[in-house]
């Protein structure tokens, strides 16, 4: 999120030209691993699904285990 925050942001970012740069994301996928997340719709809030991922054996990439192992949001 990092990386992609400061690519949105441009070539001399400030903090909150980060921040609102990030929060316009609506599709982030960190490259494949996670399902896609939308930044300003669901900030704030707690995901319904996560994406599991491990090191592959030989240690050079990622391997998706379980790409949405969902629940569902409580209500107080």
């Amino acid at each position: 999120m990092l990386v992609r925050g400061l690519q949105e942001a441009g070539p001399c970012p400030t903090r909150q030209g980060f921040i609102d740069s990030l929060r316009a994301v609506d599709d982030y996928d960190a490259g494949g691993l996670i399902p896609s997340t939308d930044f300003e719709e669901d900030f704030g809030k707690l995901n319904e699904c996560y994406a599991f991922i491990r090191v592959n054996a030989a240690g050079d990439g990622f391997d998706v285990v379980d790409p949405n192992y969902c629940g569902t949001r409580l209500t107080a």
